[in-house]
């Protein structure tokens, strides 16, 4: 005898519980995989100032520097710990006043390559994207939970029914803890 009577009338078991959680473990292995990825994969540079970009250049530390616009991107030579840093830097990054041209030659002297690259463009917009469909199917998980609930109810709710119908004798001893273990593995 099914607990619910929509069901017993027709001789039809319960309709059963879509397999959304897989949907939500995906969401946030995406959102995990994508935060990795950021961290992994994205550069490890430290702003600095003018200053500091000098005293690195007199001490012979840059060894590569990459001119973007009015900022300068420089690899150093060997990982340093910089004032105000708690790790070990290897990558800083220098916005450059914007009046006159970058010390180039200095740097040159100073053993390091100088690469002029084009002004970046930006391109938040991959990660927008992504955000943005995280975002929905988040929603369109919520939206679609919330529609079984109200068409099935949530299983805390076929227990307190279950419940109901042991107490009132609608159902069996038997069939209530075998309604209630197929429920609770499925909570």
């Amino acid at each position: 005898m099914s607990p619910f009577p929509e069901h017993a009338a027709a001789g039809a078991a319960p309709p059963a519980l879509p397999r959304s959680g897989w949907l939500a473990a995906g969401l946030v292995l995406a959102v995990v995989a994508a935060l990795a990825g950021l961290n992994l994969l994205g550069p490890r540079a430290v702003s600095i100032s003018a200053e500091q970009l000098d005293a690195l250049v007199d001490e012979g530390l840059i060894s590569e520097a990459r001119v973007r616009g009015s900022a300068v991107e420089c690899a150093l030579s060997r990982p340093v710990r910089l004032r105000g840093e708690r790790q070990l830097v290897s990558l800083v990054v220098c916005e450059l006043a914007a009046d006159g041209p970058p010390d180039a030659d200095r740097w040159r002297q100073a053993g390091a390559r100088v690469l002029h690259l084009p002004p970046d463009e930006r391109r938040d917009w991959p990660w927008a994207l992504l955000v943005s469909a995280l975002l929905a199917g988040g929603i369109w998980h919520l939206v679609v939970q919330a529609r079984h609930h109200r068409r099935v109810g949530s299983p805390r709710q076929r227990l307190l029914e279950a419940d109901r119908q042991l107490a009132e004798g609608c159902i069996t001893p038997e069939q209530h803890g075998d309604l209630v273990a197929e429920l609770t593995a499925r909570m």
